[in-house]
C-alpha cells in the first residue's frame, strides 16, 4: 500500500505516531510511504491512503478533499486533548476552547519575552489579543471539521476517543503509543560509579504543571545526598526553578537528536514521570515516558493519573 503523510512538524510525536509504525510496515514489505511538511500534492506518487497529523490549516483540508475525490482514504491523527487543554499549556495560543485562557497566554507571551522559548508562536505578535483569541477558537473548529471529514481519526488513548466523541466525531480509532524494541537494542547503559542519577524529560509546557511541584523534594534529596545528581532533558531553563539546590548536582541538556535522547534516558537510575495537569488532559496522555525507561530496565516514579494503569 502507498501512503502519503502530511505532518505539521517532524518531532517526537511524529516519530511515535507516524514514522515508527510506517517504518515497521515498510520493513515487512507492507507499505511504501512518502512524508510532506507542506500541502503539496505529489502527482508522481499515487497513494491509497493519506495521513494528516494535527493540521488546522484550511489548505490541508482542501488537499484532503482533493485526495478523497480521487479515491484516497483519509486518516486524521491527533494525540492531544484540545477539548480540555490544560490551562498552563502554551498550545492554548493556537487551538483552544477557552477564550480567556488564550488571552492570558498571549499577554504573558508578549510581556515575558517567551518567544525565545516558543519561537513557533512569534508570528502571533503581529496581531492583537482579540485576533489571537478568535483564531485559536476558529482553529479548534477546523480541527473538528477535519476529523469529521476524514474516513477515520486516530488517537492514542481511550480518554481521547471519549473526549472527541463528545463533539460528534464518530470515526475514532485508538492506536496506543508503543516502544519499538529494536530502537533501544544498541543503547548501552553506562553506570557511573558512586553516583545516582534521577532524570526528568519534558518541554516548556510541562515546566510549571509537572516539574515545579517536585522542586522542594528534589532540592531536599540533593542536599541530603551529595552523590545524587538530577538530570533535566529537553529544557535547560528549568534549572531556574531550583535556586536553593546545589548547582553542581543538576545537569541539563537540550534536545539534539533521537539517538542522543535515548543515550541520556539510559543513564537514568530513576526516572520521574509526574503528571499533574488537569484531570481530563492528563488522562488523555500516553505512558510513553514509562515505556522508554523500561526499555533500559530503569525504575520509574510516576503519577497515578496518567501512568497508573501501566505501572500497576
Amino acid at each position: 500500500m502507498k501512503i502519503a503523510v502530511y505532518s505539521e512538524v517532524v518531532d517526537a510525536c511524529f516519530q511515535y505516531r507516524i514514522l515508527f509504525p510506517l517504518q515497521t510496515l515498510a520493513e515487512k514489505g507492507l507499505c511504501e510511504f512518502h512524508t510532506y511538511t507542506t500541502p503539496f500534492q505529489d502527482k508522481g506518487f499515487k497513494p491509497a491512503l493519506a495521513i494528516f497529523q494535527k493540521h488546522v490549516d484550511p489548505q490541508y483540508i482542501e488537499l484532503a478533499k482533493q485526495l478523497r475525490a480521487d479515491g484516497v482514504k483519509i486518516v486524521f491523527e491527533i494525540d492531544d486533548n484540545f477539548c480540555a487543554m490544560d490551562p498552563t499549556n502554551m498550545s492554548n495560543l493556537v487551538c483552544s476552547t477557552n477564550r480567556e485562557t488564550t488571552r492570558r497566554h498571549f499577554e504573558a507571551y508578549k510581556s515575558l519575552g517567551m518567544d525565545k522559548y516558543f519561537p513557533q508562536y512569534k508570528h502571533l505578535l503581529e496581531h492583537d489579543a482579540d485576533w489571537v483569541v478568535n483564531q485559536a477558537e476558529s482553529n479548534f473548529g477546523l480541527l473538528l471539521q477535519f476529523m469529521k471529514m476524514a474516513d477515520a481519526t486516530q488517537v492514542s488513548t481511550v480518554a481521547l476517543r471519549t473526549a472527541y466523541s463528545g463533539y460528534g466525531v464518530k470515526n475514532l480509532m485508538v492506536l496506543p503509543n508503543l516502544e519499538k524494541e529494536s530502537e533501544w537494542v544498541g543503547v548501552v547503559k553506562a553506570p557511573i560509579i558512586g553516583n545516582v542519577i534521577i532524570g526528568w524529560a519534558g518541554s516548556f509546557s510541562h515546566l510549571y504543571t509537572d516539574l515545579k511541584p517536585l522542586v522542594n523534594p528534589i532540592t531536599h534529596v540533593l542536599k541530603e545526598r551529595p552523590n545524587v545528581k538530577f538530570k533535566i532533558l529537553g529544557l535547560p531553563p528549568a534549572v531556574e526553578l531550583f535556586p536553593d539546590a546545589p548547582k553542581e548536582q543538576i545537569e541539563t541538556s537540550d534536545w539534539t537528536s533521537w539517538d542522543a535522547y535515548k543515550e541520556a534516558v539510559a543513564e537514568f537510575d530513576i526516572t520521574l514521570a509526574p503528571s499533574y495537569a488537569s484531570r481530563k488532559f492528563a488522562q488523555g496522555k500516553s505512558p510513553i515516558r514509562v515505556y522508554q525507561s523500561w526499555m533500559k530496565s530503569n525504575p520509574v516514579v510516576a503519577s497515578e493519573l496518567t501512568y497508573g494503569d501501566v505501572v500497576n
